[in-house]
């Protein structure tokens, strides 16, 4: 990602070039692709409460449209940016169910979820803890 290199200006314009050309065609995983992609930016940048509404609004589509492959990512990093803006209680509950669908697809996410996962904890009651994660995905 452009981000991750420090390229803010350019990640951030074809970021929204992206958005622009799925809302254009009416192309549901386009548009969630290009919402994440931009969503992912704004994290790299610490921009959480931003970030959010993206993907918020990204795995709303992704669950209107049944685009499951999606749904793991839209929700680990909505769950990290929870984390992040300090509401634990919904963090985890999306990083759980993240790591639920992950597992689902048969992907072993286990570590990257119980990352954000220990800094929700940190800021949330014994009530909030996480329950059991799988770190293998079944086979």
């Amino acid at each position: 990602m452009l981000s991750e290199r420090g390229l803010f200006a350019e990640g951030l314009h074809h970021a929204h070039e992206a958005i622009r050309i799925a809302e254009a065609l009416g192309h549901p995983y386009s548009l969630g692709n290009a919402w994440f992609a931009l969503a992912y930016h704004q994290t790299v940048r610490g921009e959480w409460a931003e970030a959010r509404r993206l993907l918020k609004a990204g795995l709303a589509l992704c669950q209107k449209w049944s685009l499951f492959g999606m749904i793991p990512m839209m929700s680990y990093r909505l769950g990290l940016a929870y984390a992040f803006i300090e509401r634990a209680a919904d963090s985890v509950r999306l990083l759980e169910e993240a790591s639920a669908g992950f597992a689902s697809l048969g992907f072993d996410w286990g570590a990257m979820v119980l990352i954000p996962l220990c800094h929700a904890c940190d800021t949330c009651s014994p009530v909030g803890r996480p329950t059991a994660l799988p770190l293998r995905a079944e086979r």
